[in-house]
């Protein structure tokens, strides 16, 4: 249901992205849902079309996306309330509003941690990436990626595809900011590739900006300002590449700085600056009103430096105060905690597992050897039913030690699906209990042979002490 319902609003959305009249297009869906998940689904997308056009629209949405679930916890899906908590951290961080975001994204890691959703687990990492590369934490920035490829294997699923290559784009993104720009240059070449696997060749240009970052540093300009004018001219008018627009003149402002082209450079930075505070991106106005500063210092404008001086200060205070980066270290250091503990647990889990296992081995041993006593006995006499109950508690033991064995791979090759968890059992079931019959049926036939052989010695010895008797 969940895959269906996804992939079923995902359609729309692509197309209705290359509209002018988008946001009214969305809205006007989202009034013509009849059932709950879609009514949820389009509060959920029109959120996360606002985050990179109007963040405190997008605060909005999320924000009844989120009181939606909890309304109609019994009737919507699960996953539901992590894809809330995803929708209201990604606009808060939009926003700029960090210490909020980060709470929600700890939140929506628990909420699927809870029901073993690893989509969401994948995608909490990935925005916990995000935030702490935003606030210049890298080295955290590349755990928390690592961390959520883990859980991607090549999945051909869509949803996975289309939130992978953006977490990829970002991580790359990461290493160029630290100057790494060999890792760099081999995540954004991933990200690129599997984009145009994904939504094919017309979407490549989304890798402009931060392709073009990294040839710029790489000291090749043409080729850095071809991938530039590449996502200017696939973006368009895209009210959803906003936010990435500005992005993009801020990277081109960079670029000339960095080769000293310094009208240019300002040029740019004032495109990036007045995009950005239209649409009230304060982490780009923060980046801007930097780089304006220190161009305009350059240049000796004292004045204007000092005006963008001004906004980065005041912008900064807004952002990261002491209060809020207090906040945040709390947050972190709460959820650092956490995982210690969830990992304590499955040390516990895994040790118990391994103990369990310990004592089937045992069991099946002691019940095979019990078994192959009274079949190769030749002075005991044993009933065919004895036997057969001994094989039926086998047979059960032996399908426990199986399932311990394999269940961690079952979890994670069905995606903790109840229905694909039974099926594999079964089928286990399946084929454990021909080879129980036809065991049973082979230590029957022995058993039969055996007893006859120890009645028929029997007789014999009767038969001998009797003769002797007579000859006496």
């Amino acid at each position: 249901m969940k895959k269906i319902i996804i992939v079923f609003l995902l359609i729309p959305f692509y197309l209705l992205g290359q509209q002018q009249n988008y946001f009214d297009s969305v809205k006007a869906v989202l009034r013509n849902s009849s059932s709950d998940s879609g009514r949820f689904m389009n509060l959920y997308w029109l959120s996360f079309a606002y985050a990179e056009n109007n963040p405190d629209s997008a605060i909005h949405y999320a924000q009844e996306a989120v009181q939606f679930a909890s309304r109609n916890k019994g009737k919507l899906p699960l996953w539901t309330a992590w894809n809330g908590s995803n929708a209201l951290g990604w606009a808060l961080w939009s926003a700029g509003n960090y210490p909020d975001a980060q709470e929600y994204y700890f939140k929506q890691l628990a909420q699927s941690e809870s029901i073993k959703d690893t989509f969401g687990i994948f995608v909490a990492y990935g925005n916990l990436g995000a935030l702490n590369r935003n606030e210049g934490y890298y080295k955290s920035a590349i755990e928390y990626y690592k961390k959520c490829l883990f859980f991607y294997h090549g999945q051909e699923v869509i949803w996975w595809k289309a939130t992978c290559f953006p977490i990829m784009a970002d991580l790359a993104k990461t290493y160029e900011q630290i100057d790494v720009l060999d890792s760099a240059l081999f995540y954004a070449q991933q990200s690129m590739q599997l984009e145009i696997k994904t939504d094919g060749k017309e979407s490549s240009f989304n890798s402009g900006i931060i392709l073009g970052t990294i040839y710029s540093k790489l000291g090749q300009p043409a080729l850095a300002m071809d991938y530039f004018r590449s996502f200017l001219k696939g973006a368009g008018d895209n009210p959803t590449k906003t936010k990435n627009k500005a992005l993009c003149f801020y990277e081109i402002a960079k670029h000339f700085k960095r080769n000293v082209q310094h009208d240019s450079a300002v040029y740019y930075a004032q495109k990036a600056y007045e995009l950005s505070r239209q649409h009230a991106f304060k982490i780009n106005i923060l980046n801007t009103s930097i780089l304006l500063s220190k161009l305009y210092q350059f240049s000796n404008q004292t004045d204007s430096a000092y005006k963008y001086l001004k906004i980065k200060d005041e912008t900064q205070e807004n952002m990261f105060s002491k209060e809020k980066l207090s906040r945040m270290q709390t947050l972190e250091f709460n959820e650092q905690l956490s995982q210690r503990e969830a990992e304590n647990v499955r040390q516990d889990e895994a040790q118990q597992r391994s103990r369990n296992i310990q004592l089937i081995i045992l069991a099946i041993s002691i019940i095979t050897a019990i078994i192959l006593f009274l079949l190769l006995s030749r002075s005991i006499m044993v009933s065919h039913k004895l036997v057969g109950f001994l094989s039926v508690v086998a047979l059960l033991v032996v399908f426990e030690f199986i399932n311990l064995l394999v269940h961690p791979f079952l979890e994670k090759f069905t995606h903790h699906s109840p229905v694909l968890m039974l099926f594999a059992l079964v089928s286990i079931a399946a084929i454990l209990v021909p080879m129980h019959h036809r065991i049973e049926k082979w230590a029957t036939i022995k058993l039969v042979e055996k007893n006859k052989k120890i009645r028929l010695q029997a007789a014999k010895n009767t038969i001998e002490q009797l003769e002797g008797q007579a000859d006496k």
